[in-house]
C-alpha cells in the first residue's frame, strides 16, 4: 500500500505577509506622539507671553530681550497650525491601527493623511519663515544680540526651515510610494472591514 501524500492546504499554507504590523507599529508610533506634541505646543503657545512677561517684570527687562518676540507676534497662527497637526494627527494613528488589524480601509485613510501632511509641513515651513524673520529683526533692535551676523543667522534659520519641512514629508512620501505598489494592493484587496468574519 502507498503512503498517503502529506496534506496541503494550499490557500491556507501560505504564511500571511508581516508588513501590516511593521508599518501599522510605525505609524501608530508617529501619531501617538504628533498629537502629543500637537496638545503640549497648544498649551505652551497660550502660556508663553504670559510667562514671558512675567519673568520680564521680575528681572526689570524688556520682553523682546528673551528672543521670542517673533513667536509672540505670529502666536495665533502658530497655534492653529499646532491645533491642525494634532488634529490631522488621528487619522495617522487610526490607518495605523486598521493596519495591525488588517482592515482595507486604512490605505485611503493613510494615503488621505500623507497628502494633508504634506501641505501642512509645507505651510509650517512658511510660517517657520515668517516667525525666524520676526525673531531676527527684533534680535537686531536688542543691543545684546544686534552685532550677530545677518547672513549668517538667515542662513541657519532658512536651513532649519528646509530640514524640518523635509522631515515632515518623510513619513507621508514612503506611505504614497508604499501604498503605490502593486503588491500592496492586492494584498490588501483580500481584507476585510468587517470586525468578524461571518459563520459559513
Amino acid at each position: 500500500m502507498e503512503p498517503m501524500p502529506p496534506a496541503q492546504d494550499a490557500p491556507h499554507a501560505a504564511s500571511r505577509s508581516g508588513w501590516p504590523m511593521t508599518v501599522g507599529v510605525i505609524t501608530i508610533i508617529f501619531g501617538a506622539l504628533g498629537l502629543l506634541a500637537g496638545c503640549a505646543g497648544v498649551g505652551f503657545m497660550l502660556f508663553i507671553e504670559p510667562l514671558t512677561s512675567a519673568l520680564a517684570d521680575a528681572s526689570g527687562q524688556s520682553i523682546d530681550s528673551f528672543g521670542l518676540a517673533g513667536m509672540i507676534e505670529w502666536k495665533g497662527w502658530i497655534v492653529a497650525t499646532t491645533v491642525v497637526a494634532a488634529l490631522v494627527a488621528l487619522p495617522l494613528l487610526a490607518g495605523g491601527i486598521g493596519l495591525t488589524r488588517r482592515r482595507s480601509r486604512s490605505r485611503p485613510i493613510l494615503v488621505t493623511w500623507a497628502i494633508a501632511k504634506m501641505a501642512l509641513a509645507a505651510a509650517n515651513g512658511v510660517l517657520s519663515l515668517m516667525v525666524n524673520r520676526s525673531q531676527f529683526d527684533a534680535a537686531q533692535e536688542n543691543p545684546v544680540t544686534a552685532g550677530m551676523s545677518a547672513e549668517l543667522s538667515k542662513m541657519m534659520s532658512d536651513g532649519f526651515t528646509v530640514v524640518g519641512v523635509l522631515w515632515g514629508w518623510a513619513l507621508p512620501v514612503f506611505l504614497l510610494v508604499w501604498f503605490s505598489r502593486r503588491a500592496i494592493k492586492e494584498d490588501m484587496a483580500t481584507w476585510s472591514d468587517a470586525d468578524h468574519a461571518l459563520p459559513r
